[in-house]
């Protein structure tokens, strides 16, 4: 097994994206646990591409992947961005899992943050939204 040293911030732009990750050894399994943020003002395009190749360089039938983070795409309504964001993410078996508000704000509801993880693989999943009191966004917590 190799390790692909990861320096996200080659890849992070201001507003565009911004994104961390950490992999994480754990008896049964290996997970990479990739954080991301993107500016509803940010180059979507910009995203995309760099996201596509972190996906990219992390893939690996022995990892896991866990995509987290605030995307500003609405997943409870249907849009051009969210359409090619789940193409992107199908095609490394990534599904979201957010189906219910994540930042409530002036009569609006939407679920602009989200987990991404294979459904297929890990579905005896649990995610609650936790209710933090903050006026920006609620937080979520996935159990696998």
């Amino acid at each position: 097994m190799h390790n692909i040293k990861f320096d996200g911030g080659k890849f992070c732009k201001e507003k565009d994206l911004e994104v961390c990750a950490v992999k994480l050894h754990l008896l049964s399994c290996e997970i990479c646990v990739i954080t991301i943020y993107g500016s509803p003002s940010g180059n979507f395009q910009y995203l995309m591409g760099n996201l596509e190749q972190i996906l990219c360089m992390i893939y690996s039938n022995n990892t896991e992947i866990m995509i987290c983070g605030d995307i500003n795409i609405n997943y409870l309504i249907d849009s051009t961005h969210k359409q090619l964001l789940d193409l992107l993410l199908a095609s490394y078996s990534l599904c979201s899992t957010v189906q219910f508000p994540t930042r409530i704000q002036n009569n609006s509801y939407p679920a602009i943050d989200n987990i991404f993880i294979k459904t297929f693989k890990l579905n005896d999943f649990s995610l609650l939204p936790i209710i933090n009191g903050l006026p920006d966004h609620d937080a979520q917590r996935i159990i696998i």
